[in-house]
Parts: C-alpha cells; sequence; structure tokens
C-alpha cells in the first residue's frame, strides 16, 4: 500500500513531528509569504515600567542589559517582580503593530493572550498568527487530526502543538502548591 493511499486514525491526536523554538514563540503562518511578507527590521520592543506613585518610566531594556533581572533588586529589598506584584510598579503596555516580523512576533505576544494577529503589508489580518510558548524555548511535540472526506479522500482537519503536557501542567501545579505551603 503506497502512503497516499494508506488509511490514518480517523478524530485522533496523530503525532507529525516535533518544532523548535529558540526565540520562545511560535508562529503558523503560510511559507510561501516568507519572502514576499516578511518585514526584516531591527526590534525595538520597549520593555517599561513606571513607578506608581512617582510616574517616572524604568527601562527595563537598559537593566536587563546591565546583567541584571526581573529578579533583581529594584529598592530598599524589593525586587522588579515584587514591585509590579505589590502595584508598586506598572508595565507599559506594548503598541501592538500587528507586523508580520519578529518584533511584530514579540510585540503580539507581549498581550495578555500572549499571543495575537500578524497582518499582511497592505494591513489586512491573515498572513500569520503568533504565540508564546508555554515556558519558552524547547523542542515541542506536533499533533495532527485527520477526517475522511469521501471524494476528497482524508485531509487535516486540526493542527496542536503541545507546550505542556498534562502530566507536566500536574507536576508545575503540584510544585506551585508546595511552595505557596511553606
Amino acid at each position: 500500500m503506497n502512503k497516499k493511499n494508506e488509511k490514518l486514525k480517523i478524530d485522533e491526536w496523530v503525532k507529525i513531528g516535533v518544532i523548535g523554538v529558540d526565540s520562545a514563540h511560535v508562529l503558523v503562518c503560510d511559507p510561501c509569504y516568507i519572502d514576499s511578507e516578511w518585514t526584516k527590521e531591527d526590534g525595538d520592543i520597549e520593555k517599561l515600567l513606571k513607578v506608581k506613585d512617582t510616574e517616572e518610566i524604568i527601562d527595563m531594556e537598559a537593566v536587563l542589559q546591565k546583567g541584571r533581572t526581573y529578579k533583581s533588586e529594584w529598592k530598599e529589598g524589593i525586587t522588579y517582580n515584587e514591585g509590579i506584584e505589590r502595584g508598586l510598579l506598572k508595565s507599559v503596555p506594548v503598541k501592538q503593530t500587528h507586523t508580520f516580523s519578529l518584533d511584530g512576533c514579540f510585540r503580539e505576544t507581549c498581550k495578555k493572550s500572549e499571543g495575537g494577529q500578524l497582518n499582511y503589508k497592505k494591513g489586512h489580518a491573515g498572513v500569520g498568527v503568533v504565540c508564546s510558548s508555554g515556558f519558552g524555548d524547547g523542542t515541542y511535540n506536533v499533533f495532527v487530526k485527520y477526517d475522511n472526506f469521501d471524494n476528497w479522500g482524508q485531509r487535516i482537519v486540526e493542527l496542536k502543538v503541545v507546550f505542556v503536557s498534562e502530566k507536566e501542567r500536574e507536576a508545575f501545579k503540584n510544585m506551585d502548591r508546595d511552595r505557596n505551603n511553606r
């Protein structure tokens, strides 16, 4: 039996491969648009925080370039993360550009939804979608579902990338509960 006529599992997730991630993002797009629509640009995404009481702006990009992190001390024993959690620091919203570019991908994933639409150069939607990849970089399993359409044959009807498996989710939740119970 040749592969084209091979019967595939219907309505079950079938692993088709893995995707390697080094930018903490995954992009879904038609590869024919990469050469014509992708914009190669220098990313200028700002990581800005505003101090609630003084309205002072902290450029986290500059802080990070000095080898510090959000876990570094901001002031008086409080880290940047703790400042955000306590409401002392507030993230300045990042302007969404929806540009089909690396910078556009980063901007779309800065939203609360951690993903969004990327647009064609003419401005209309559809060139791709991007999302954050669970806990960041790594190799992730990719699955599809098939269905049979008589005259058309078997076709892929769904695509799924698993960033955090059910087993891993439960392990992370247990770790969080253990930390909170200390």
